[in-house]
């Protein structure tokens, strides 16, 4: 798709579902391979590297894989910034080619038009109903496996490089008769197979009417709650939040992570959308 003004070409847009896994740098240089008839390609940003630096970062943060890289046709003088980006949910990849006036590397509207992208493909939802749980995932997730102890139960979802957990524990009145939340999240969560280490104090606020905390951190060698912590592996994204909802008997546990967990927004309609029948 070709996007442009009465003046000029503004940006070439492409787009291709890939299978199986994809890593951005790797196939900056097999494109670099492929054109070097008719473009140069080199990776990094060059240049416009002040106004693509924000933009990447905030696209990696959305969960998404992006790596910048500036081009310049070997035909005409068209030249500018590019970005490759892969949704690990939809399992998408687009490539942008951002033209540029020649001499112009300082025009941030491009690095804007980039960190706006957000991929709509892979945004269907599905209902969860099980047990006791009532659940709205983002539709790439399936079941991995459930576990069902007296006043506490825990289902575990996964989807391509991504892990997300769902827990009721019970009765809340219980629970928390001796110690505000984030004193019991601290102990209950104080490390093993599979709960986060917890070195700082959770946040604590109010969500749906009652007492709640969450936190956040990066871990080495998890990929998932399942696996050991000396397994070697990227680092990954964590976030937890337990809260007791108003007129509930029981807290509810939302934790997500893995190299390209759910955004934010993501993860809090999941939280909104949970429940315990």
């Amino acid at each position: 798709m070709r996007l442009e003004n009465r003046q000029r070409v503004l940006l070439d847009l492409r787009w291709a579902r890939i299978k199986g896994g994809f890593d951005p740098p790797r196939y900056l240089q097999r494109l670099k391979r492929k054109l070097k008839a008719q473009a140069e390609l080199e990776p990094g940003l060059g240049p416009w590297n002040q106004a693509g630096k924000a933009a990447l970062k905030k696209l990696n943060n959305k969960g998404l894989s992006a790596a910048g890289f500036c081009w310049q046709d070997k035909n005409n003088p068209a030249q500018g910034p590019g970005a490759v980006v892969f949704s690990h949910q939809s399992q998408r990849a687009a490539l942008f080619f951002f033209h540029a006036p020649k001499g112009d590397n300082q025009s941030a509207d491009w690095s804007d038009v980039l960190a706006s992208y957000h991929d709509q493909s892979g945004l269907d939802w599905q209902d969860w109903a099980v047990f006791d749980f009532k659940a709205k995932l983002p539709g790439a997730f399936g079941l991995k496996r459930h576990s069902l102890r007296p006043g506490h139960y825990q289902l575990l979802f996964e989807r391509s490089r991504a892990w997300l957990v769902l827990e009721t524990l019970g009765p809340a009145s219980v629970i928390l008769q001796d110690a505000d939340i984030a004193s019991w999240a601290r102990s209950f969560y104080r490390g093993g197979k599979d709960k986060p280490r917890l070195n700082f104090d959770p946040r604590e606020f109010k969500f749906r009417g009652g007492p709640a905390c969450e936190w956040d951190q990066k871990t080495w060698g998890l990929f998932g709650p399942g696996l050991p912590d000396w397994l070697p592996a990227r680092i990954g994204q964590r976030l937890t939040r337990i809260w007791w909802p108003q007129n509930g008997h029981k807290l509810l546990v939302v934790r997500a992570g893995g190299a390209a967990p759910l955004d934010l927004e993501q993860f809090e309609t999941v939280c909104e959308q949970y429940e315990a029948l």
